[in-house]
C-alpha cells in the first residue's frame, strides 16, 4: 500500500539518522547483549545494574528488562536488526523515558512484550519524527501506557528486509492496560492487525492525513474494553481496517473523525452487545462509519453514527440490525444507505437526513426486512437500486411481532412527521408485503414510521367495542358496564331520612339502573306523646316523640334519639293490697252479704261477695222477739211450735246452721286474703 510504503520510507529515513548518531563502540559491538540502555550497551558486567542506580536491569537468560521507578533520558533499542531477539521489559512503579533523537523502544524485526502492574511515560521533545514503540509484534500486558510521540506511538512492522511470518506485526492491549497516546504527525497505533482485550485506550492523532487505530492489512478487534479515538483534524478516517472491525463483549468505543470517515473498513464491521459512537466533526466529511462489506449489529448493541458532512452509515453489502438500537444521522446526504439491503428484528433504528433534500432520503436500501421493530426515518425511505434508483430486484415487508400490530405512517410534506397517517392497510396484524408502486408511493415521503400499533381513544359501550381514534377500527372487548340511562323515572320510595331512587333502562341493551333522586327525602313530622303513669292494669308511658311519616319513636324533640316503641311502655304494676266491703250480716227480715274483696289501690271488685239467707224469726209469745212479726202460727194459751224455746232437736238444727254459716264465712275470707297477697 503506498501509506505503508510512505511509512516505511520515514522509519527506514529516521532509523538511518538515528545510527548516524550512535557512539561508535556501540556500532562496532552493540554491547554483549545486542541491547542499548539509555545510550549505554547492556553487558555481563552491568546487567544487575545498568545505569549504576538500581532501576534498570537485565536478565539475559529470560531477555527481560526491569525497570523500577527509572527515568531514563533516551531510549531503548536493539544495536543490530535481526530476527529472534525479542525482549520483554517489566514496569514496576512509575516509569519515564525521554526522547530526542531515538525511539523510545525500537526493537525492528523482534517482538516487544511489556508487562507488569506500572506504569511508562514516554515523551518526546523536539520535532524529530520517532516512534514512541516499534517493534514486528507487541504485546502490552496489564500496563499503564503515556506516549507523545512525533511519529506513530506505538508502530509493530518489521523493516529492513528481514523475514517474518505474515501476521506477526501485531499490537495486543490486554489484562486492565491502560493507553494515553498521542501523536503529533502519525498514527498513535499502526499495525497489521490490533487486538484489545480488557483494556482502556485513548488515541489521539493530529496529524492531516493519519488515523487514530491503523490496521493496514488485518483487523481491528476490541473486547471487553474501553476506547476513544480522535481524528478530528485528520482527513482520514481516526479507526481504519483493511479486513474487519470487531466489537465486542460490553465495549463502549467512541470515535471521533474530521474530513473523512470516522469509522472505515474494508471488510465487515460486527457490534455485539456494545456501544459504538461515532462523529464526523467536519462539513467535508464521508459517512461516520462506512464498510466495504457488511455490518451487523447485535446483541443489545447501541450505535450511534453521526456526520456533519454526508452520512451516518454507509455499507456496500448489507446492515443486519437484531436486539438493538441504531441512530444515523447525515446532514448533507442520507442518514443510512445498505446498497443490498437492510435487516431490521426487534430492535429500533432512527434516521435523519437534512430536511429539503431531492432526491436524499433518511435510509435508502434495495431491501428492507423489518420484523417486530420500530423505524423512524425522518426523512422518508427509498427502497430501490442505489445507483439506477429501479425497483426491479427490490423488496419490502414488515412483520408484526406474535400477537400485535404492526403501523406504517407516513407524512408526505413533514420531515418531523407532524401529519403523518397510516400508509396503505396500516395496521397490519401479519406480514405485509408491498409492490413496487408502493414502495414508489413511500419514497414520495418525508417521513416514515414502522413499528408496533397500540390501539388507543375510542370508548367501548355495553353492546360495541372502543374504536381506534388512530386507525378508526374497532378494538378490544366491550364494557359490559358502559350503558346508556337516559330516562330515569321516580320510585317513590323516599324516606324520613334518605332519598327515594329514580330507574332507567339502557337504551342499547335494556340493563335497568337505579340511582337516588336528590331532594325527594321526606323528613319527619313530629308528635309529642306525654307521659302516663301505669296502673295496676294498664300499661302506662314515657314521655317520647312519634314521627307521623315513618312512624318511628325518638327520646327526644330533635328526633335525634330513636328509640323502640317497646322503650316506651311502662308496664302495669299490678293490683296490691286488697279490703273486704259491702259485708252484711243476715236478720230474720234480711238476707246477709259476705262482702266484695276489693284492690285498695284502685277500687277494682277483685273477688265478689255471696248472699246469706235470712235467719228464722225468734218467737216469743206470738210476737218475733227481734223485729216483732206476728206469728202466724200463734195458738193463744196453747202449745206453740214456734214458741222458744222451741224443741231440742230444732234448736240443735239451728246451732248447727248458724255454725256451718260463720265457718264457710271465716274459710272464704281466708281465702281471699292469700289470693290478694
Amino acid at each position: 500500500m503506498k501509506k505503508r510504503g510512505k511509512k516505511r520510507l520515514a522509519a527506514i529515513l529516521s532509523l538511518c539518522m538515528m545510527l548516524t548518531l550512535l557512539p561508535a563502540a556501540a556500532l562496532a559491538a552493540g554491547g554483549e547483549y545486542n541491547l542499548v540502555v539509555a545510550g549505554v550497551n547492556v553487558t555481563s558486567a552491568n546487567a544487575d545494574d545498568i545505569l549504576g542506580d538500581g532501576k534498570v536491569s537485565y536478565n539475559p537468560d529470560t531477555k527481560a528488562l526491569t525497570l523500577n521507578n527509572a527515568v531514563l533520558n533516551s531510549g531503548i533499542y536493539r544495536s543490530f536488526i535481526k530476527e529472534g531477539d525479542d525482549l520483554t521489559v517489566n514496569i514496576i512503579g512509575e516509569n519515564t523515558i525521554n526522547i530526542t533523537s531515538t525511539y523510545g523502544i525500537s526493537l525492528g524485526a523482534n517482538a516487544l512484550y511489556l508487562q507488569g502492574g506500572g506504569k511508562l511515560n514516554i515523551i518526546q521533545a523536539g520535532n524529530l519524527l520517532q516512534q514512541g514503540i516499534w517493534a514486528k509484534k507487541i504485546t502490552i500486558d496489564g500496563v499503564g501506557l503515556t506516549i507523545h510521540s512525533g511519529a506513530d506511538c506505538i508502530y509493530s512492522e518489521a523493516n529492513y528486509g528481514v523475514a517474518v511470518e505474515d501476521g506477526d506485526e501485531t499490537v495486543t492491549v490486554i489484562n486492565g492496560a491502560v493507553l494515553d497516546l498521542i501523536s503529533d504527525q502519525y498514527a498513535p497505533i499502526s499495525a497489521r492487525e490490533i487486538s484489545i482485550d480488557g483494556s482502556t485506550v485513548t488515541a489521539r492523532t493530529k496529524a492531516e492525513s493519519h488515523h487514530a487505530l491503523y490496521a493496514w492489512e488485518g483487523s481491528i478487534k476490541i473486547n471487553n474494553s474501553t476506547v476513544e479515538a480522535y481524528a478530528e483534524s485528520s482527513a482520514s478516517p481516526a479507526v481504519w481496517a483493511a479486513d474487519t472491525v470487531e466489537i465486542t463483549g460490553g465495549s463502549d468505543v467512541t470515535a471521533t473523525g474530521g474530513s473523512s470517515n470516522t469509522i472505515y473498513c474494508d471488510g465487515d464491521i460486527v457490534v455485539n452487545n456494545s456501544t459504538v459512537k461515532a462523529y464526523d466533526t467536519s462539513t467535508y466529511a464521508y459517512p461516520a462509519i462506512y464498510a466495504y462489506g457488511d455490518i451487523t449489529v447485535e446483541n443489545s448493541s447501541t450505535v450511534t453514527a453521526e456526520s456533519k458532512g454526508m452520512r451516518g452509515i454507509f455499507t456496500d453489502g448489507n446492515m443486519t440490525i437484531n436486539d438493538s438500537t441504531v441512530t444515523a444521522s447525515g446532514t448533507k446526504n442520507e442518514g443510512m444507505v445498505a446498497i443490498k439491503g437492510l435487516k431490521v428484528n426487534n430492535s429500533k433504528l432512527t434516521a435523519s437526513c437534512s430536511p429539503g433534500g431531492s432526491y436524499i432520503w433518511a435510509i435508502v436500501t434495495g431491501m428492507l426486512e423489518v420484523t417486530a421493530s420500530e423505524i423512524t426515518a425522518y426523512g422518508g425511505i427509498d427502497i430501490s437500486d442505489y445507483y439506477t434508483l429501479s425497483r426491479d430486484n427490490a423488496s419490502f415487508r414488515i412483520t408484526p411481532a406474535a400477537g400485535t400490530l404492526a403501523e406504517l405512517k407516513t407524512d408526505a410534506a413533514n420531515h418531523d412527521g407532524y401529519a403523518a397517517v397510516h400508509f396503505g392497510q396500516s395496521p397490519y396484524s401479519a406480514a405485509a408485503d408491498f409492490d413496487a408502486d408502493a414502495m414508489a408511493a413511500l419514497s414520495s415521503c418525508k417521513y416514515v414510521h414502522i413499528g408496533e400499533h397500540v390501539h388507543a381513544g375510542g370508548t367501548a359501550t355495553c353492546t360495541a367495542e372502543a374504536v381506534c381514534e388512530d386507525c378508526g377500527r374497532p378494538y378490544g372487548d366491550v364494557d359490559p358496564d358502559n350503558h346508556s340511562f337516559t330516562n330515569y323515572k321516580y320510585n317513590n320510595d323516599a324516606t324520613c331520612t334518605a332519598d327515594g331512587t329514580e330507574t332507567a333502562k339502557c337504551d342499547r341493551c335494556g340493563a335497568a339502573d337505579t340511582r337516588e333522586k336528590a331532594g325527594t327525602i321526606l323528613k319527619h313530622k313530629a308528635v309529642k306523646i306525654e307521659a302516663k303513669d301505669a296502673t295496676c292494669t294498664g300499661d302506662g308511658n314515657i314521655e317520647y316523640w312519634r314521627c307521623e311519616t315513618c312512624g318511628r319513636y325518638f327520646s327526644d324533640e330533635a328526633l335525634t334519639q330513636q328509640i323502640t316503641e317497646e322503650a316506651t311502655v311502662i308496664e302495669a304494676k299490678g293490683h296490691g293490697e286488697t279490703e273486704l266491703k259491702n259485708e252484711k250480716e243476715a236478720t230474720c227480715t234480711a238476707e246477709g252479704y259476705t262482702g266484695d274483696r276489693v284492690c285498695r289501690d284502685c277500687g277494682e271488685v277483685l273477688q265478689k261477695g255471696q248472699t246469706v239467707a235470712k235467719l228464722a224469726h225468734s218467737y216469743k209469745d206470738g210476737t218475733c222477739t227481734v223485729c216483732g212479726a206476728s206469728d202466724p202460727d200463734y195458738k193463744p194459751g196453747g202449745q206453740n211450735d214456734n214458741d222458744s224455746p222451741q224443741t231440742d232437736d230444732n234448736a240443735m238444727l239451728w246451732i248447727s246452721l248458724i255454725t256451718a254459716s260463720g265457718c264457710a264465712a271465716a274459710a272464704f275470707a281466708v281465702y281471699i286474703k292469700r289470693k290478694s297477697c
